[in-house]
């Protein structure tokens, strides 16, 4: 079960940082009552917020926990990932800096290996984010009340990012993974809509050129095709020279 994953992953940064670390559980399954709640009544004994109840996807429910949450920096991990912070105090002190957005390292998960990959610089934000959502810490009071734009069903965490930076917020790369989670989501599976999205990010928020946004998405085309490619030779051993030769 994925939330048993997640939730499990975040027990020994909240048992050795208590008073620290804050966990809010965002819920929005039809058998949330027997479900969710059961795991964490079971599995997870330091404190924690859970709110059941329908929402209108996953930037909706991120919305939600964004406005209960207290603490300085705001992190979200979705159903299935894994966090990967044992202590609070390897972060610490980055927590106690001015900057707005912390842009971590994260590990991906394809097929029968793993990847690290460090986050780029903020500029990168023209073309994508930085780093992976899970691997985004933003300071809770530039935030907002609703963080996550609904119009963007896919790439909100992109419209957020791009928003805060073009507005002034000041980011950070901190060279430590964070985070852990498989290759093959959502945002994998539906890379004409993120193209779509992504378009008109850079149109509406960044502002940058129609050339720029052209190379940009050639160079996301590009990139679909290395990461089949890769994914394929790490999860299907047994056809990798048919298939990339294909």
């Amino acid at each position: 079960m994925g939330r048993r994953k997640t939730l499990s992953s975040v027990r020994e940064l909240e048992a050795a940082s208590p008073g620290l670390v804050e966990s809010i559980v965002i819920d929005g399954s039809r058998n949330f009552s027997s479900d969710t709640s059961t795991v964490i009544r079971n599995d997870h004994e330091p404190e924690y917020l859970l709110v059941q109840g329908p929402d209108a996807g996953i930037y909706d429910a991120m919305n939600k926990g964004a406005v209960l949450a207290k603490g300085r920096y705001v992190w979200f991990l979705n159903g299935g990932d894994v966090g990967l912070l044992d202590d609070i105090s390897v972060i610490e002190p980055f927590l106690r800096s001015d900057f707005d957005i912390l842009l971590c390292s994260y590990i991906l998960e394809m097929g029968r290996g793993s990847v690290r990959r460090r986050s780029r610089d903020q500029s990168y934000i023209k073309h994508a984010l930085p780093t992976s959502h899970q691997a985004i810490l933003y300071r809770r009071d530039v935030l907002g009340n609703e963080p996550y734009d609904l119009a963007y069903p896919i790439s909100s965490d992109y419209a957020l990012t791009a928003w805060l930076l073009s507005s002034g917020s000041r980011a950070l790369r901190v060279d430590i993974a964070v985070a852990r989670f498989a290759a093959g989501g959502t945002s994998t599976k539906s890379a004409r809509l993120i193209a779509r999205e992504a378009w008109r990010v850079q149109r509406d928020v960044l502002g940058v050129s129609a050339r720029w946004r052209v190379i940009s998405q050639v160079r996301h085309a590009v990139a679909r095709t290395n990461w089949r490619i890769l994914y394929h030779l790490t999860s299907r051993p047994d056809r990798r020279l048919s298939r990339v030769r294909g």
